[in-house]
């Protein structure tokens, strides 16, 4: 939503969301994000302000399915997923330029090196597209 996000930009040649929101509701609403686009969440770290993720750029993600679909759907099991699309979403305060703090989400590849930017702008999008 245009009041809580200022979209996808591009610091420092890395692939950036920025949330103009305090931290515990940039990662609240990262995480309802996430939830809504039923990707696949392995373990969060909010110290390290870090969601371990699958994800898999070829596949759509949407809204949560109706309540009949959930019903007679199962939900996702994170140990068969495949370790190619294992990911950290990284969540970081930072004061822009005007002296305002905001909420700064990059993406990860698995070992803590910049994601792929074609990945990076994907999974970002998904993130904004989802968010409430």
């Amino acid at each position: 939503d245009s009041s809580t996000s200022r979209g996808l930009g591009d610091v420092y040649k890395r692939q950036v969301l920025i949330y103009k929101l305090e931290y515990e509701r940039a990662w609240a609403t990262v995480g309802s994000a996430l939830k809504n686009a039923r990707i696949p969440v392995e373990d969060l770290d909010r110290t390290a302000q870090i969601y371990y993720i699958y994800y898999d750029p070829s596949r759509v993600y949407k809204e949560e399915p109706g309540f009949f679909s959930r019903l007679f759907s199962k939900e996702e099991d994170v140990q068969a997923l495949d370790d190619t699309y294992r990911y950290k979403i990284l969540l970081q305060t930072a004061e822009d330029a005007t002296g305002v703090t905001d909420v700064r989400v990059t993406i990860q590849d698995k070992n803590g090196n910049p994601a792929d930017a074609l990945i990076s702008e994907g999974l970002l999008r998904v993130i904004k597209e989802s968010s409430t």
